[in-house]
């Protein structure tokens, strides 16, 4: 059995608008998510081309204050 470690969260740039993502500059379309969990469902569920994730969102990004 492997000793307890820390947890750690990655964070993902998730994009939310693609139309305005592409067009746009910097970081438009896009949404911060932090990912608590990679997972595959049971094959009784369907098959899925790639691994599932489960992630929580931050406060949308906004301007920056001057």
């Amino acid at each position: 059995r492997k000793p307890p470690s820390p947890a750690r969260f990655d964070v993902a740039f998730v994009v939310e608008n693609r139309q305005l993502w592409k067009n746009g500059s910097g970081f438009d379309g896009l949404r911060l998510a932090q990912i608590r969990a990679i997972f595959k469902l049971p094959s009784h569920y369907g098959q899925f081309a790639h691994p599932l994730v489960y992630i929580e969102w931050f406060r949308p990004l906004r301007e920056p204050e001057p």
